[in-house]
């Protein structure tokens, strides 16, 4: 992005780009993001929704919509494309900040939650597709073992127990058809 920050993205992104891998379902971008220390930060959206998580204190976004506004930690800040205009981010900590950038074309449900060891998650069946990005801690499922950075897609016909082996936080969406 800028000497300012760094991006690592879950789909095609700019000059990276697999047809294959555009999204999922009506989720098209989900990115982790890290802020320089007092850095600023302009950025525009490109499809209807978008979705940031601040994981660090003192993210600050600026918007013609919101004006000025100090993001709370682990608490998902919603912007249409229309709210979105003149949109940017401000770090005004001495240390990195870090957020997930999360955009889609259908309004998306989110969810920040953290998990006890042995303790696990199972999601409501829904119409909707899930996607789960883990944080922190270790996962698994009956097929599956989740750690750090770890991604989940898995259709809304699937079943799907959540078990934590080591006390974790992660990212759990739920993602509109398209």
């Amino acid at each position: 992005l800028s000497s300012l920050a760094n991006s690592f993205h879950s789909f095609s992104f700019g000059t990276q780009i697999d047809p294959e891998w555009m999204g999922f379902h009506s989720l098209k971008v989900f990115s982790e993001n890290f802020l320089a220390p007092n850095g600023q930060l302009s950025l525009s959206l490109t499809h209807k929704f978008l979705k940031i998580l601040p994981l660090t204190e003192d993210l600050e976004v600026l918007c013609k919509s919101h004006g000025r506004k100090v993001l709370e930690k682990n608490v998902f800040f919603d912007l249409t494309q229309e709210q979105a205009e003149s949109l940017s981010l401000k770090n005004s900590s001495k240390d990195e900040a870090s957020f997930f950038w999360i955009e889609s074309q259908e309004y998306i449900e989110a969810s920040f939650m953290t998990k006890q060891e042995a303790e696990s998650f199972t999601p409501k069946r829904s119409d909707k597709a899930f996607w789960i990005h883990l944080l922190k801690g270790k996962f698994e499922t009956d097929s599956f073992k989740l750690d750090l950075n770890d991604g989940l897609a898995f259709d809304r016909d699937e079943n799907l127990k959540l078990t934590c082996t080591e006390t974790g936080e992660f990212i759990w969406l739920q993602v509109p058809n398209v």
